[in-house]
């Protein structure tokens, strides 16, 4: 059984035979549970007693699009998942949810920021890179996946997987040609 819910939480469920009380996510371990916390802000995860492994999905922010007609579109943040991921009971891991990418602003063609690294533990994914725009960047940024290239000048997109992860946190970013419509 998959319980979902939010650091400090009260969660109400059928609790398993023998149980009597408030269930809360500092007591599910000790009953064999599978417990899923969502963080969509910076915060601390205590592990509770009894947990020695986690299983664990990171994702980074986008990166910033450009803001001409042509401008690339920023790329994906970084997205890392895996199994058991030793953790010590007690231990406080501090969890950061990285920002989106800063777009480049309306006839400009700079400005444009990647997207904020996310991390639990020794785990990061990296921010999208930006997207390509005619001036400074003329190709997208590299990041968790590159940002897209920019039109009408053929443009490429920039390196995804960076730095490079295994499995791969992301993808190259798109490359344009030719002529916007």
């Amino acid at each position: 059984m998959a319980i979902h819910g939010y650091p400090g939480q009260i969660i109400s469920a059928t609790p398993p035979s023998g149980f009597s009380g408030i269930w809360t996510l500092g007591n599910f371990p000790s009953y064999g549970t599978t417990v899923s916390q969502v963080f969509t802000f910076t915060d601390t995860w205590v592990c509770p007693a009894g947990v020695t492994s986690v299983d664990y999905l990171v994702v980074a922010a986008g990166g910033g699009g450009a803001a001409n007609f042509s401008g690339g579109g920023g790329g994906a943040g970084g997205f890392r998942t895996g199994t058991a991921l030793a953790v010590t009971p007690g231990t406080s891991y501090t969890i950061t949810v990285g920002a989106g990418g800063t777009g480049g602003p309306s006839g400009s063609s700079s400005g444009m920021t990647n997207g904020g690294n996310s991390t639990f533990s020794s785990i990061t994914s990296n921010g999208g890179g930006y997207g390509a725009s005619n001036g400074v960047n003329s190709n997208g940024n590299a990041g968790g996946s590159g940002g897209g290239g920019m039109a009408g000048t053929p443009s490429a997109g920039g390196a995804g997987n960076t730095p490079s992860t295994t499995p791969s946190q992301g993808n190259n970013g798109g490359t344009a040609q030719g002529a916007p419509n």
